[in-house]
């Protein structure tokens, strides 16, 4: 996931907790804090449709919320996502799934960068508003397919996955 990043402001790659429970992805802190990825979309015909998984971290606290979108040689829905779950004592993967298009050529696409190419990006931003009084943002993995249900995460993929509402015990 590092090696996919095209551009970052503020969003850094850390390695929370140990063992079992280590947890390693790009971190953002604060409202502004966003980070782009490099999506390989050369293989698909102009205006083809794709998906996109993202997976992050929610928890009970210190998680906040940040806009996704896609930039350049893509396009999708702007989403936002939130990562706080009030209630609970509990940190997580949840995945959630982005439908895009290839943007056609001569539509704000194409472009290089040193890493080579990253026409289409995957755009991350913290947004200033934050049900924990705290704005991180954590993102996990980001995985593509041409079409939604040909990736299996979950408990498919060995994530250990939990109910998103409060939980107490």
């Amino acid at each position: 996931l590092e090696k996919r990043i095209h551009k970052a402001s503020g969003f850094k790659y850390v390695v929370e907790g140990v063992d079992a429970k280590m947890k390693p992805g790009i971190v953002g802190y604060k409202a502004g804090d966003s980070v782009q990825f490099c999506v390989d979309v050369d293989r698909l015909d102009p205006g083809a449709s794709f998906v996109f998984i993202l997976g992050h971290l929610i928890s009970y606290e210190h998680m906040g919320a940040a806009q996704v979108s896609c930039i350049d040689a893509c396009g999708c829905e702007s989403q936002e996502v939130d990562a706080h779950v009030p209630g609970g004592k509990f940190s997580v993967f949840k995945a959630r799934t982005f439908h895009a298009k290839k943007q056609p050529l001569g539509s704000g696409g194409g472009g290089g960068s040193t890493r080579g190419p990253c026409g289409c990006k995957v755009e991350v931003t913290i947004l200033p508003k934050s049900g924990s009084g705290e704005y991180k943002f954590k993102v996990l993995s980001l995985m593509t397919a041409s079409k939604e249900g040909s990736l299996r995460y979950g408990h498919q993929a060995g994530f250990n996955n939990r109910p998103t509402e409060a939980r107490f015990s």
